[in-house]
């Protein structure tokens, strides 16, 4: 159409801008409950019925994908924040494991690759 083009509108800016100092409110929240928490005392917050073994057996084998026990002292937020940024959506399944992607990279292929960068090839 004539006359119009793709610039946000004022109030459409300040809508956005609205949204944007709701969210860092929103988030600071978070910090300030979060700040000092580990996974597991979340979980443990989360979830108050499960006893000691529950959270031994969520920290040995998980959701089925294997045990969280080694992220247990992460701290929360950083759960949080791979949540919120969506970074854990569209996950690829290597069916056969890491390793067999790994294993693809052959030594030779290893080997030619640091000739080449050697030799600035």
């Amino acid at each position: 159409m004539e006359g119009t083009s793709n610039c946000q509108t004022k109030g459409d800016h300040q809508e956005y801008e609205h949204k944007r100092k709701k969210l860092r409110q929103i988030w600071q929240g978070y910090i300030y409950r979060y700040q000092n928490v580990s996974f597991y005392e979340a979980v443990r917050q989360g979830i108050p019925s499960w006893t000691d073994e529950d959270a031994n057996k969520f920290g040995a084998l998980g959701i089925g994908s294997g045990g969280f026990g080694p992220l247990f002292p992460v701290n929360f937020l950083e759960f949080l924040r791979i949540v919120a940024n969506g970074w854990e959506e569209n996950q690829q399944l290597l069916p056969f494991g890491i390793s067999t992607f790994i294993e693809n990279f052959t030594p030779n292929r290893l080997i030619l690759i640091r000739e080449c960068h050697h030799w600035n090839v």
